[in-house]
């Protein structure tokens, strides 16, 4: 068709939606892709979603140098973007992104920081909570506490009982803490 701005759109939509783990220089390809046309085009959007794109793609490459570098752009570009839910997106990647380098009480901060621009941002709730609680669970499992995560997670499971992954994180919750009962139910439905 020869229309650039939608094969920006295409580019990104085909990056989420090709997601496979045997195809990630595939998707590192497309992110990169989307980054230069938007660039070219001078869509601050594109250019943000591509370097947020990249972040990922380069995190699961074992790359956390270039996928911080990535993450930083897309924070400026956020920011200039100035959209609640971009901003919120940055936010919980460099919470993860603390999380994954062991700085467990920065993660911990960064991610209530996150819920909370969420929260405030008006980014769907399911949303919010389900990375915040994604990542109490995560924070919990490496300080061996998983009594937070389990809280957070009830609250997901009753809010969201159509995802059968949080009732997965309730049971390992729950059986790390020695409630083998709790843990069962969780899959006796």
């Amino acid at each position: 068709l020869g229309d650039r701005a939608t094969l920006a759109r295409v580019l990104g939509t085909h990056h989420q939606a090709a997601f496979d783990p045997d195809n990630l220089e595939e998707r590192l390809a497309v992110a990169s892709e989307l980054v230069a046309l938007g660039e070219e085009l001078g869509d601050t959007e594109a250019v943000f979603l591509g370097h947020l794109s990249r972040h990922e793609d380069l995190i699961e490459q074992g790359d956390s140098d270039a996928a911080r570098t990535a993450l930083e752009a897309a924070e400026r570009l956020g920011n200039q973007l100035r959209h609640p839910v971009f901003r919120w997106h940055v936010a919980f990647r460099q919470a993860a992104h603390a999380l994954l380098g062991g700085r467990l009480a920065e993660a911990e901060e960064l991610a209530g920081a996150a819920q909370a621009m969420g929260q405030e941002g008006g980014v769907a709730a399911a949303g919010v909570e389900g990375v915040f609680g994604c990542q109490l669970f995560l924070l919990g499992y490496e300080r061996g506490r998983f009594d937070a995560a389990a809280a957070a997670l009830s609250r997901l499971v009753e809010t969201q009982p159509g995802l059968s992954s949080w009732r997965a994180l309730l049971a390992r919750s729950w059986f790390e803490q020695g409630r083998t009962a709790e843990a069962r139910d969780q899959f006796d439905l």
